[in-house]
């Protein structure tokens, strides 16, 4: 696995290598010393781009990095707590209704669930608010509306109490009351998701079990009470479950993956209704970790990002028909990863990977190549280094792309320097201070770069 750095100096220059599965190599965002657990990408300063908002559960804490430029560059690691034991899961959401994002988040071992306020929407946070107390073992919590009023309400999932339970936020401005039962149906609720199942507006809840191996969706009235319909029991240790529509057809299907059965699979919506179909297999692969579904290649339908701690891989697989036929699983790079998600971090229009790596606790994101053609690609891999250069500059040609000649121009457009010939360095050392244009003519194309001359 290669490993780029962006510092501001040098973050104009390109920083791409080609990759099969259409992505560039990792750009390192922070190292940290503890296991992230749980990556979200969210605008938490509103300025427009995607930051990062990191848990780690062995540190008690939750962190985000903001998006400098909006084209990558990470600023320092700022902590929103360092003090809640054991965080199990982590969302984003406005839960007080003032237009920017604030941080739901559990605690296991306390057995709690608190939220932090954005207090001035440019990601300074309050201390924990919190939502429940004495709730053994929340494994997840999520922010829907669920009773069509006003606000977000917090739904949770309560693995060692047998049941999901929802709070309703009573003023839309994070004051949570009343306590309700969704269902005290599965054993050992892991994970949920609140999407409209049957089609009538309003956000139902879907839920996976993995100690009976089961799925269940609660129909909701449209006021917060629900009526329990089971899925399968066919989903040996799933532990992630979310809806999405994987075939395009309108209404939402369910994607799982299986930890236990090494699985990632989906489940079609027959009719729309929440009638669903046998499970559809994507891929047999060792221990999938995370999932993520999104429109990953811009072309109208989702695909799903995948981490695996069995053999250390970071994967996607391509929607081939929008219909649920999947590929075979394309590699993005090896690394035991224990969370991703796909969001557009350099402001181009296609979601790029973020994701965490297990044992180097590297906190990482992939640039969206899928866009490019092959030459595209094998040009875009071409980089020149050191920036600002003072005597040589080192050609990085990772695919051995022939380089015909290189032209370097000045300020006013004249050529200053021609070098012949497959060269992996270029002398400037009788340049004058300066910026210039530096050409790499290939066979491939023309691959341009700004460097500046000291």
């Amino acid at each position: 696995m290669k490993r780029l750095f962006l510092s501001c100096i040098s973050c104009f220059l390109p920083f791409i290598t080609i990759a099969q599965s259409g992505f560039g190599d990792s750009v390192l965002i922070s190292a940290l010393p503890f296991q992230i657990t749980k990556v979200i990408t969210a605008d938490i300063d509103n300025d427009g781009d995607n930051d990062v908002v990191i848990s780690g559960q062995n540190a008690n804490s939750i962190a985000w990095y903001k998006n400098l430029d909006g084209e990558g560059t990470f600023g320092s690691v700022q902590y929103i707590t360092q003090a809640l034991t054991f965080t199990q899961s982590l969302s984003i959401a406005d839960l007080d209704g003032d237009g920017d994002l604030d941080v739901l988040a559990t605690s296991s071992s306390d057995n709690k669930v608190v939220w932090y306020k954005n207090l001035d929407g440019e990601g300074a946070f309050s201390s924990e608010i919190i939502i429940a107390t004495g709730v053994l073992n929340p494994k997840q919590a999520i922010a829907s509306d669920i009773d069509g009023l006003i606000g977000k309400d917090v739904i949770i999932a309560l693995r060692d109490e047998n049941r999901i339970i929802w709070y309703r936020n009573l003023n839309g401005m994070g004051s949570f009351i009343n306590q309700q039962n969704v269902s005290v149906e599965p054993t050992g609720v892991f994970t949920i998701d609140a999407i409209d199942i049957d089609g009538d507006g309003d956000n139902d809840i879907i839920s996976n079990s993995p100690n009976n191996y089961s799925l269940y969706w609660y129909k909701n009235n449209g006021l917060g009470i629900f009526e329990t319909h089971f899925i399968t029991n066919d989903t040996f240790g799933a532990s992630l479950v979310t809806g999405k529509d994987i075939d395009g057809d309108g209404d939402n299907d369910l994607v799982i993956f299986e930890a236990g059965g090494d699985k990632i699979s989906w489940f079609e919506n027959l009719d729309g209704l929440g009638s669903f179909s046998i499970k559809k297999v994507i891929a047999n692969i060792y221990r999938p970790s995370d999932i993520f579904v999104s429109d990953i290649d811009n072309d109208g339908d989702l695909d799903i990002l995948t981490t695996f701690v069995g053999d250390g891989k970071i994967a996607w697989f391509k929607n081939l028909d929008g219909a649920g036929t999947f590929s075979n699983r394309i590699i993005i790079d090896d690394y035991a990863s224990s969370s991703i998600v796909g969001a557009d971090i350099d402001g181009d229009g296609y979601k790029d990977v973020v994701t965490a790596n297990n044992g180097l606790y590297d906190l990482v994101w992939y640039k969206n190549l899928t866009y490019l053609g092959i030459e595209d690609q094998l040009l875009q891999a071409l980089s020149i280094y050191p920036n600002p250069a003072t005597n040589v500059l080192q050609i990085n040609n990772p695919n051995n792309v022939v380089i015909k000649q290189v032209k370097v121009y000045n300020v006013l457009g004249e050529e200053v320097l021609q070098v012949q010939g497959n060269n992996e360095t270029i002398n400037v050392s009788n340049l004058h201070p300066s910026v210039y244009l530096v050409k790499l003519i290939t066979q491939e194309g023309v691959r341009s770069f700004k460097v500046v001359k000291e």
